[in-house]
């Protein structure tokens, strides 16, 4: 992996945590496993972010749910990563309940998926 495509993931991966942190404030999040499977249950949700170190049963418990009302889920950073954007200190489980937010962070996605 070359300097500039290394640098292009951080940059991805900032813009993507930074958009985390706009969707908080507006409060346009569902933080927490409880939380995330409560919106995807109430149909609130319309974008899963999970991180990489998510336990594997709540992984599987909530991606099922989410792939059953045909949400997207996105794995990305860690859970200190995840919660530090949104300004606890740690969350393994995010529900975008905003479209135009959950909008941004696919596209921000997708620029690092093709880097």
């Amino acid at each position: 992996m070359t300097l500039r495509s290394r640098l292009g993931i951080w940059m991805s991966n900032e813009r993507i945590l930074s958009i985390l942190g706009l969707a908080r404030r507006a409060y346009k999040l569902a933080l927490g496993q409880d939380k995330t499977i409560k919106s995807i249950l109430d149909r609130k949700a319309k974008l899963i972010i999970l991180s990489k170190d998510c336990g594997a049963a709540a992984k599987r418990q909530i991606a099922g749910k989410a792939k059953t009302a045909g949400l997207r889920v996105l794995i990305l950073g860690s859970r200190e990563e995840l919660g530090r954007a949104v300004g606890i200190s740690a969350s393994s489980a995010i529900g975008v309940l905003d479209a135009g937010f959950a909008a941004l962070i696919e596209s921000g996605y997708r620029e690092q998926v093709e880097d």
